[in-house]
Parts: C-alpha cells; sequence; structure tokens
C-alpha cells in the first residue's frame, strides 16, 4: 500500500490517494482501495529509473509510458520499505532485459 503524493504526475494526472501497487513480470499497477481495476498501469519497459528516499519511494518513466514522461513520488509506511519496493522494482527491470 502506498499513498501517492501530489508531484509530479500524481499532481498533473489527478492521481494522488492511497493505492496498491502490483508488479507483474512486465507491469507495475496502481489499484486504488476499494477497487479491482488498475487506475494505472505502466509497462517496465517504459520505465527509466526509481529510487527511494527516506520513506519515499519513486518511478520514473519515460515518454511512451500511458501518463506519459514525469515521476510518482509515494510514501510508504518506512524507510525499510521503501529500499524494498526499490529493490524488488530494479530485479523486475533486470530480469525483463535478459
Amino acid at each position: 500500500q502506498v499513498k501517492v503524493w501530489p508531484k509530479g504526475l500524481g499532481h498533473a494526472r489527478n492521481l494522488v490517494g492511497i493505492y496498491r501497487l502490483c508488479l507483474t513480470d512486465k507491469t507495475v499497477n496502481f489499484v486504488k482501495l476499494n477497487s479491482d481495476v488498475a487506475a494505472v498501469v505502466l509497462q517496465l519497459m517504459n520505465v527509466r529509473r526509481c529510487g527511494h528516499s527516506e520513506n519515499f519511494f519513486f518511478i520514473e518513466v519515460g515518454r511512451s509510458a500511458i501518463t506519459g514522461p514525469g515521476e510518482f513520488w509515494m510514501q510508504v509506511d518506512d524507510s525499510v520499505v521503501a529500499q524494498n519496493m526499490h529493490e524488488t522494482l530494479l530485479e523486475a527491470m533486470k530480469a525483463l532485459s535478459e
């Protein structure tokens, strides 16, 4: 569970709020709480980079992404969760390129 902040694409695409972040082998899906349908589906191949800072995790996508270029900033429970999300997404991106 993440809280998308009103910064970058979260603000520009009106996606501020609480979401479940679901990772597949090819996509990252933002699913609003109390919904089964993804509000945004990002292709992993469109993710330029990702990272974390304290209890925030971010994903930067390029212009081929459905949202257009920019960053999603998400607040999570603590810095350990942010780091784990960063490492998990990096592993998925590496697996896609192999």
